[in-house]
């Protein structure tokens, strides 16, 4: 082999390699894009299942209410999304579980099927028993559905969406309580 046939092989290995990496952080980021998806669509599934069980309350709530919040803040420039049980002021003084979002990760969410915003934040109560619980939200109202839209910083196209659909109506259910990912 000449010193020509190395040298052209290794600039072969560095060109499929200057290719490669681009494409793989790409990868990456959808990746952690993806999981953190899975952990937001898991905690509004934990919330509903801790929701159906009496006991939790019973040993995480002195006030007597019987509901739980799922609460989504920026803490430190990260975004957060906690499960807590209801109290008398809202206070997550015993939180049960939290997720932080990746770094390169935002979130923007719409009620009632309009348009999405950012919320910095935000709150959802649950109240009922499966499957005609009910969720409430504010600062905005999410009396049909809300949608929770993670993309990433650098390129919004990046996205998937956890939707929320409300039991509805509420005195007469034609539709229950369900969680769902959008492509």
């Amino acid at each position: 082999m000449t010193l020509i046939e190395l040298l052209i092989s290794l600039f072969i290995i560095a060109l499929m390699a200057g290719v490669a990496m681009p494409l793989f952080s790409v990868y990456q980021r959808r990746n952690i894009l993806d999981n953190d998806v899975q952990s937001v669509a898991q905690m509004f599934a934990y919330a509903r299942a801790l929701q159906n069980n009496p006991d939790i309350f019973t040993r995480l709530n002195a006030s007597g209410l019987n509901n739980l919040v799922v609460k989504i803040s920026t803490v430190s420039g990260t975004k957060r999304i906690e499960v807590y049980p209801n109290n008398d002021n809202n206070d997550p003084s015993y939180i049960i579980d939290h997720h932080d979002l990746d770094s390169s990760e935002s979130l923007s969410i719409s009620t009632n099927n309009g348009d999405f915003t950012t919320a910095d934040d935000f709150t959802i109560s649950f109240s009922g028993k499966p499957p005609a619980e009910v969720m409430t939200c504010a600062p905005m109202e999410c009396n049909q559905s809300l949608a929770l839209r993670l993309y990433l910083t650098s390129d919004s196209t990046v996205d998937r969406t956890v939707q929320i659909q409300n039991t509805y109506p509420q005195d007469r259910p034609t539709r229950y309580f369900s969680i769902s990912i959008l492509d």
